[in-house]
């Protein structure tokens, strides 16, 4: 019976594998479709490509989980299960070629805040794949790939509240001065940055009261998970940064009509 176990979850894994690759070759097809789109059409499709990359996520995420199971049962991973974690891996690397064109279209839309975030699923996806291929299907890429799940979705709700918005307002409104309104205002990234502030500061509180050790003391998984929260927490003040700089800029552009308009 314990040997129809691993074998029966092998075979999940082959079935996922398949589908993975389906979904890759899918996204392949549209992911050149970002370009020129106008901003209702452009939230719509980000949201669709991005949904369509949860899916795969979680099917990359469940095959990471069966792995785990097999290799906890049999005490190891044979040469025909370390080839499908390879396979794993790069379909793990894969989502990442969509996403990072997704990164550049919002990069030029000014839409920081959530190109940040997209960035940060980049590597977090990097790191996955990494691990994946090299066999390590344990806890901490386990967390990973939640964390990168977690993220994608908050990217599609997000989206999917602006849009919604957009609708109400009847078509999106106007930009300042007549031009093109933005992707995302500027107040909606921010509410994100917030979220994301939080988010960081919440996980950091617990890292503590799960290990409640510092520097040498850490384990090497403990460590890899200590540095990642503050890599991400410098990136999150040079984002900050960012927009204060922004901000004040635009300020003082305003200042400056009013002078001009008061001569």
């Amino acid at each position: 019976m314990q040997q129809g176990q691993p074998q029966e979850g092998e075979e999940d894994v082959d079935k996922a594998l398949e589908d993975l690759e389906q979904a890759r070759k899918d996204l392949e097809e549209q992911k050149n479709e970002l370009e020129g789109l106008e901003n209702d059409e452009l939230l719509v499709k980000l949201e669709t490509e991005l949904k369509k990359i949860i899916a795969s996520q979680e099917v990359i995420n469940k095959t990471t989980v069966d792995m785990d199971g097999i290799k906890k049962t049999k005490g190891g991973f044979e040469r025909s299960e370390l080839i499908k974690l390879k396979q794993l891996a790069k379909q793990q690397d894969a989502l990442t070629e969509t996403l990072a064109i997704i990164q550049k279209r919002l990069d030029e839309e000014e839409v920081w805040a959530f190109a940040h975030v997209v960035a940060s699923v980049i590597g977090d996806m990097k790191s996955s794949a990494e691990l994946v291929g090299g066999g390590q299907t344990g806890d901490y890429t386990q967390l990973l790939q939640t964390d990168i799940i977690k993220r994608l979705q908050d990217l599609v709700d997000a989206f999917k509240d602006e849009r919604e918005k957009k609708k109400k307002k009847g078509g999106g409104g106007g930009g300042g001065g007549g031009g093109k309104p933005p992707l995302v205002p500027d107040i909606v990234q921010l509410r994100m940055l917030r979220t994301m502030q939080r988010d960081i500061l919440k996980r950091t509180e617990g890292f503590k009261q799960t290990f409640g050790k510092e520097g040498e003391d850490l384990d090497p998984l403990e460590k890899q998970i200590l540095r990642r929260l503050t890599s991400e927490q410098g990136k999150l003040g040079d984002l900050m940064k960012k927009f204060t700089e922004k901000f004040e800029k635009s300020l003082e552009e305003q200042k400056n009509m009013e002078r001009e308009r008061q001569h």
